[in-house]
C-alpha cells in the first residue's frame, strides 16, 4: 500500500496526473498477477487441475489459461482479487468448501496452495470478470 501511496503521491505532482497515476498501476498490478500466474500457478495446475479441467471444462472450468480461470465455471468466479480466503479455488484446495480438490487425489501441498494465494493476492479487482465474492 505504501507503494501506491508514493506513487500516486509522485504521479499527483501534474493536473490530472494522479487518475492516470493510479490506472497505470492497476496495470501494473495486473501484469505481475499474470507473470505469477504464468511462472507459478500455471505449471500446478497443469500438474494437478486439467485433467477434469482442462479440454474437458467439468464443472464449466477451464484452468488452461489466467483468462478462462478468472471467468470462472458452473459454481460462479473462482477468485475474489486480493483475497485468497473467499477465493473458491483456494476455499476447495484447502478443504474449506466441498467437494475438496483435486477430487480423488492427494491435496496439493502447502508450497504449492501458497503460491495459488500469492496470485490471487496480487491480482486488481479489475483483473476479474466478476465482481463480489465467489459462490460456495
Amino acid at each position: 500500500m505504501d507503494a501506491m501511496r508514493n506513487f500516486v503521491l509522485a504521479a499527483g505532482s501534474a493536473p490530472g496526473a494522479g487518475i492516470v497515476g493510479i490506472a497505470g498501476f492497476g496495470l501494473a498490478q495486473a501484469a505481475r498477477g499474470s507473470e505469477v500466474f504464468d511462472a507459478r500457478v500455471r505449471p500446478i495446475l497443469e500438474r494437478r487441475c486439467l485433467g477434469c479441467h482442462g479440454a474437458d471444462r467439468r464443472s464449466g472450468l477451464d484452468l488452461r489459461a489466467e483468462a478462462s480461470a478468472l471467468r470462472g465455471g458452473s459454481r460462479g468466479p473462482l477468485v475474489v482479487a486480493g483475497k485468497p480466503d473467499e477465493s473458491l479455488i483456494y476455499r476447495l484446495l484447502t478443504g474449506r468448501a466441498e467437494p475438496s480438490m483435486p477430487m480423488g487425489g492427494e491435496r496439493l501441498p502447502d508450497a504449492e496452495v501458497d503460491e495459488i494465494a500469492r496470485w490471487i493476492t496480487a491480482l486488481p479487482p479489475e483483473a476479474v470478470p466478476h465482481s463480489g465474492a465467489a459462490v460456495g
